[in-house]
Parts: C-alpha cells; sequence; structure tokens
C-alpha cells in the first residue's frame, strides 16, 4: 500500500566549504585535489546535527569527491548507502581550475545558453537535473525523505523546477552569490 498522497520530501544540501571556494577557484573536474576544508566538515556536521531527525530513504550525491565527504558526514546518522549520480555534478564551465572571476566575466553576456569550448550552457545543466528529478518523483512510491548533496549552479536548476523560478529569477540569485556551503532546502512535493 502507498503511502498517503505519495508526498516526498526532498533535502538539498550545497556541499561544504573547499579548499577552492576560499581561494575563489572554478572547480568541475573529478578528483580529490578538491576536499573540505575544516570550516566545510563542521558544516557537514551542523547539517547532519540538523537532520539527525529524518528518516532518508535514499541519499544522492555528484561524482565529485567534496559532495561525498558532505553526504559522508551528514549520512553518519542514517548509514545508508550513497547513490552517486553524474546528473548532479558541478557545471561544467570550461574554467576548471581558473579564478571565479574569469567565469563570470565570461558568461556576464549569457549566463543561460553561452558555454565555453567543452563546457555546457545552463540550458544544458538544467537539461540533466531535469531528468534527474523525474527519475527521483518516479520513486514517490519508495522514498518518503530524500538527502540530495550537490552544488550551487545544481541546486539553481533544481530551483527553476522545484520553485517555478525563472532563469532570470535564477540569474538574480546566482548573482547575489551561490547557496551558502551547506546551506539545506527542504522541498515537499
Amino acid at each position: 500500500m502507498s503511502r498517503e498522497l505519495n508526498k516526498m520530501k526532498l533535502h538539498i544540501v550545497r556541499h561544504g566549504e573547499t579548499n577552492y571556494n576560499v581561494l575563489r577557484l572554478c572547480s568541475e573536474s573529478l578528483g580529490t585535489h578538491v576536499f573540505l576544508t575544516k570550516k566545510g566538515k563542521e558544516q557537514a556536521q551542523s547539517v547532519a546535527e540538523q537532520l539527525a531527525h529524518v528518516h532518508f530513504d535514499a541519499v544522492y550525491v555528484s561524482e565529485l569527491y567534496r559532495t561525498i565527504q558532505t553526504a559522508s558526514i551528514i549520512n553518519h546518522y542514517h548509514e545508508l548507502p550513497l547513490k552517486i549520480d553524474s546528473r548532479i555534478d558541478e557545471r561544467v564551465t570550461g574554467f576548471d581550475n581558473l579564478p571565479l572571476e574569469l567565469y563570470y566575466q565570461y558568461y556576464e553576456s549569457d549566463w543561460y545558453n553561452k558555454k565555453a569550448v567543452g563546457a555546457e550552457s545552463f540550458q544544458e545543466l538544467k537539461a540533466r537535473v531535469r531528468l534527474f528529478l523525474q527519475d527521483i518523483f518516479k520513486k514517490r512510491d519508495e522514498y518518503e525523505n530524500v538527502l540530495i548533496v550537490s552544488h550551487g549552479q545544481v541546486i539553481h536548476a533544481m530551483k527553476t523546477f522545484l520553485n517555478g523560478m525563472s532563469d532570470e529569477e535564477v540569474y538574480e540569485l546566482d548573482k547575489a552569490g551561490h547557496p551558502n556551503n551547506g546551506e539545506v532546502f527542504t522541498y515537499e512535493l
């Protein structure tokens, strides 16, 4: 028998602070060279304590080490297997290991559609995030609470669907700054 009205809560968390956040560098590649700082680990622990009472049915993370580290700390109270999904990886900007200021200068003229060589546009990011969310929604009969640990732009892309925000509204959010490291967004669907 399915749960009443098949309600689902998504608890979406931006990874804890990393060494690259401190250095103000872009990072979209796999590997352990981008890792949580002491503060980032403390942020993840704070989220773990905040969400300790939630009975999660699944924990999804991107392939990037910082989300795996963050989720592992949060998951201490839940001990669920981490489901790694590349569709919630950081946006491929073409500015890996380069200063954030260069990224912002390049994309300032068209944040939605422009992309560097070998990169993806915000629209392409939204397309893969939409597919991820559609797959999660299909599991409403299985999942009541889902933890998703990902990245700032991925969370912005999710907001276009979950909050019904326009690209322009999300762009204004991005200009104001990413979601804070360790920030939690909860959506009841």
